[in-house]
Order: C-alpha cells, then structure tokens, then sequence
C-alpha cells in the first residue's frame, strides 16, 4: 500500500495556483460565450396608427399636424425594425 501512495504526486502552490486559474479562466469564457450567444427577439413597437389614431376625436386628429392619410400610398406593416 505503500507503493501506491508514493507515486501520487503531491500538489505543491504552484500547481494549484495553474488549476485554479485554468478553472477561473474556463468558466469566465463560459460565461461570457453564453450572454453573447444568446438570442433576443426584436421588439416591435406598433404603430400609432394602429394604437394611438383610434382613440382620438375628430376635433384631436383635426389637430394633428398633417392627417394620418398625408402621404400616399401609406403602408401600415409590422417589422423587427419600424413600421414602413
């Protein structure tokens, strides 16, 4: 039985100062793969014309800058990135 632990290497500082800082550095670039790896959907904010318009009165929407119908051929379509 003697034998057997004589061959087992005993762990001196500077061996485990190397494990602990390989650990350190293995779960610190886990960590950091996993946030910038993960998937956030776009947010759609919806459009005034659909949220904001309805809601008002003639005399509120009479007050409006320009009508919602100023520009032509106006499209009203839901996108990750505006409504266009």
């Amino acid at each position: 039985m003697e034998s057997v632990l004589a061959q087992i290497p005993r762990f001196k500082a500077r061996n485990i100062t190397l494990i602990g800082s390989s650990v350190a550095t293995t779960l610190a670039l886990v960590a950091i793969t996993s946030y910038a790896l993960q998937y956030t959907p776009a947010r759609i904010i919806p459009s005034p014309r659909s949220t904001v318009i309805p809601k008002l009165s003639e005399k509120e929407q009479d007050a409006l800058p320009y009508p919602p119908d100023a520009f032509p051929g106006a499209r009203d379509v839901v996108s990750p990135v505006s409504v266009t």
